[in-house]
């Protein structure tokens, strides 16, 4: 399963990524007036728990059992959130909460499918759970932004006499499809003691097309961004990143 092996160092490198704590900031700005927040695809839970702490009832769905296990860990022995957080084993095309929710979150994870079908499953799946008047915010990998990157050293972090390495590539695989390798290291007086990589293939998807499955799994774009800072979505040529917060077509 993606992400297994190197899940804990997943986290390891937020304190230097503002991306993770837009992606935080830009849901729990839309958690106004609700209750409840489906997130799929929640990795070790970093969103997940910080909206369980904002005192909602959160159902976190990750297929990864690595992901998983990180997000029990953060848990450990402090129970203030079992009331609120349920981790469900689960994949976006295929889960089936037997509920509706005000918010769902699908984040980091919709280009993980393999084409357009893939993902028009996965996001009808998804519309299904959303209550009358609810939101589904979910990303896009686009086409147009994306560019070949060599292996480079993409994050270094010392944690006593470790030093933490992120190393990330990503190369064209076909069309629309590309192979994307994150790597990590672990060196302590000078010798690498750990290695963990993992690659996985990331589907995108033009503007267009990105629109299109919205619209094939009965969805439509209330707000349109450039990423998770709230940045306007301009040409798509200079974006690699298409975010949308999404509402149910009526009727």
């Amino acid at each position: 399963m993606i992400y297994d092996t190197t899940a804990p160092f997943y986290d390891l490198f937020d304190a230097d990524d503002p991306g993770a704590l837009w992606h935080r900031e830009f849901v729990l700005a839309r958690t106004k007036g609700i209750d409840a927040v489906m997130d799929v695809g929640a990795g070790t839970g970093r969103t997940a728990m910080a909206l369980a702490e904002r005192g909602l009832r959160v159902w976190a769905v990750e297929p990864s059992r690595g992901m998983r296990g990180v997000m029990l860990a953060r848990l450990g022995d402090d129970t203030s959130l079992d009331e609120r957080l349920t981790i469900v084993p689960g994949d976006a095309q295929t889960c089936d909460l037997g509920r509706s929710f005000p918010l769902i979150v699908f984040s980091h994870a919709l280009y993980l499918l393999d084409g357009s079908a893939a993902r028009v499953a996965a996001l009808a799946n998804l519309a299904g759970h959303l209550a009358p008047g609810g939101r589904l915010i979910v990303d896009f990998a686009l086409e147009e932004g994306r560019a070949e990157r060599p292996r480079v050293l993409a994050a270094e972090r010392r944690i006593g006499e470790a030093v933490y390495r992120r190393f990330s590539e990503s190369i064209r695989g076909g069309d629309r499809l590309w192979a994307v390798t994150w790597a990590f290291e672990v060196e302590i007086a000078g010798q690498v003691v750990e290695r963990a990589e993992d690659t996985f293939r990331i589907s995108t998807a033009t503007l267009a097309e990105c629109r299109a499955s919205l619209a094939a799994a009965g969805l439509r774009p209330v707000a349109e961004f450039a990423d998770y800072s709230g940045r306007a979505l301009g040409d798509p040529a200079d974006a690699s990143r298409y975010v949308s917060e999404t509402a149910r077509i009526a009727g």
